[in-house]
């Protein structure tokens, strides 16, 4: 069975209820991108990586991009975001 991994990150708890839902619809195993990042977490087990986090100046925060940079063959492999936002555009920060 492949294995399926939502990280996340939340300032408000906004983001951890939806990465929360996500999660358990997939069946996927929930984990919050600071602590994978520092503890180096490696995420190579999984086929599927979900990536949930809040738009900070129009792009994604630090720690979901250093989640993504310590994911070996990132590109191997099939991921998604979701984006909450408050006033910016959200499809900007995918960039």
């Amino acid at each position: 069975m492949a294995r399926k991994e939502i990280a996340y990150f939340s300032g408000t708890g906004n983001s951890l209820a939806i990465a929360r839902y996500v999660a358990d619809k997939l069946d996927a195993e929930l984990v919050p991108a600071i602590r994978a990042v520092d503890c180096s977490r490696q995420t190579a087990q999984a086929d599927t990586i979900g990536l949930v986090f809040p738009i900070y100046d129009f792009r994604a925060p630090q720690c979901i991009l250093d989640y993504l940079e310590a994911v070996p063959n990132i590109e191997s492999k099939y991921t998604f975001a979701i984006c909450t936002h408050g006033t910016a555009v959200p499809g900007r920060s995918l960039k």
